[in-house]
């Protein structure tokens, strides 16, 4: 497929694209590789038309009635996985165990949140990967010990900017296993994050989110995760987190970690947070929780206002394919503040996941 148009001497500006086709639910769907890479995945390039009449470019939301579909497509464009709300299975299925797919996960979690998706550094993975290599001979942490053989600047640097993952079996996993957690979380969700570095060997991982380049963000509302309308999130986790926001790691696990974080202008003052199981009126989980001006005492001495969140942690893993509806009530810059939302688990089970900061 050739999009033309007339340049300014009267010849055809020739610009070639590549397209394939198909249909959902009685509807065709066109998939425009519009710089010809072989590839339906660069989010501000590539199209999806839908029913001859919706373009949307690729990872956009695709509203049908009162329902929001998410769209996310294979890097060879074979297969289109569409859910309804923030489907975390779909993301799981579209993306491979590499860097690339790892940050499709990661860029779907922002996208929900309305965030603009992240591009990998080169550099930052170059350093990178030095303390990757570091790591598979000391074991998980940040600094590098200059005594040591595997010791570089640049990999203590890439170190101390990233976070931090072990036992994983690929790139993508970390990713999700660092999303589990709480202070992992927030720093790679921070809405003016750019570009970073995604490393993997190993069994080791790192994602770099202090040294990479910012982009100016609208953040003015807060954000909760899992997002409200999330489909198919996963139950649960190991609770195994440094520093940890819990005071001890349960032999199953933990529930998904549900947490509200405010603008770095906005105060929350006895903020509560609350988690029902089926209904906004249904029983509350049990859990640990923590606040700005209550932090989780395991992070207390580094991370002081809790990342401006409020953090839920279940004491023991969600139950499968049900309903939560969370629930944040306080004081907000002197007014009343409630934010309620709700999201949706999948299967049950978590592999074995560890992080640290």
């Amino acid at each position: 497929m050739d999009d033309g148009a007339r340049g300014g001497d009267g010849g055809l500006l020739v610009r070639s694209a590549q397209a394939r086709q198909g249909a959902w639910n009685g509807k065709q769907i066109v998939l425009i590789d519009m710089n010809s890479n072989g590839r339906y995945d660069d989010a501000g390039v590539d199209q999806l038309i839908f029913d001859k009449t919706t373009v949307l470019k690729i990872g956009e939301e695709l509203v049908l009635g009162k329902d929001k579909w998410s769209a996310k497509i294979t890097p060879s464009g074979n297969l289109l996985v569409l859910g309804k709300g923030m489907d975390f299975s779909a993301a799981m299925q579209v993306a491979d165990g590499g860097p690339e797919g790892a940050l499709e996960v990661w860029n779907t979690v922002r996208r929900a949140l309305k965030m603009h998706p992240l591009t990998r550094d080169p550099e930052l993975e170059r350093i990178g990967a030095l303390h990757v290599k570091y790591m598979m001979k000391h074991g998980l942490g940040h600094g590098e010990d200059k005594g040591a053989p595997e010791y570089t600047a640049d990999g203590h640097r890439a170190g101390m900017s990233s976070v931090l993952s072990a036992g994983q079996s690929c790139a993508r996993d970390a990713i999700l296993s660092l999303l589990d957690t709480f202070y992992h979380r927030i720093q790679m969700l921070q809405p003016d994050l750019a570009t970073t570095g995604i490393n993997f060997e190993g069994g080791f991982g790192g994602a770099n989110t202090l040294a990479g380049a910012k982009r100016k963000a609208d953040f003015s509302e807060p954000f909760a995760y899992p997002p409200d309308g999330a489909a198919l999130v996963r139950p649960g986790w190991s609770g195994h987190e440094g520093p940890s926001p819990i005071p001890e790691a349960p032999q199953g696990g933990v529930g998904q970690t549900v947490t509200l974080t405010f603008p770095g202008g906005q105060r929350l003052k006895g903020g509560v947070i609350t988690l029902k199981e089926g209904s906004a009126s249904g029983t509350a989980v049990d859990a640990w929780t923590s606040a700005p001006d209550k932090p989780a005492p395991g992070g207390a001495g580094m991370f002081g206002d809790n990342m401006n969140s409020m953090c839920l942690i279940a004491k023991a893993p969600l139950k499968p394919e049900t309903r939560y509806f969370a629930e944040v009530t306080g004081d907000l810059n002197g007014k009343p503040f409630t934010h309620t939302w709700s999201f949706k688990t999948g299967q049950g089970g978590f592999g074995r996941r560890r992080a640290s900061r």
